[in-house]
């Protein structure tokens, strides 16, 4: 018997080709989600702002130094930071 929930988990939190929305996802418009991330302006990067970005938006997020693939996402967040890890701004797509 095959397990095939990674890709089912891969597929509802990276939107790409042939995804479909879970019903209950309502994901954060940008402008919400840049609201969001007001708060966490100017402090040093930690992966628990990214998991709070993730709750606050259901949106993908990514940390400054977190791989990703290079294919477009308009619902994905990736965190900004300056050279001493301080978040500057988030960027779309």
């Amino acid at each position: 018997m095959s397990d095939d929930t990674s890709d089912t988990r891969k597929s509802q939190s990276e939107p790409g080709i042939g995804w479909q929305p879970p019903e209950h996802w309502n994901p954060s418009t940008d402008d919400q989600a840049l609201e969001a991330m007001q708060r966490f302006m100017g402090m040093p990067y930690e992966p628990s702002i990214r998991d709070e970005l993730l709750r606050l938006t259901d949106r993908p997020v990514y940390g400054p130094h977190d791989a990703k693939s290079r294919d477009l996402n308009p619902f994905r967040i990736t965190i900004q930071t300056d050279d001493q890890d301080l978040i500057t701004g988030i960027q779309f797509g």
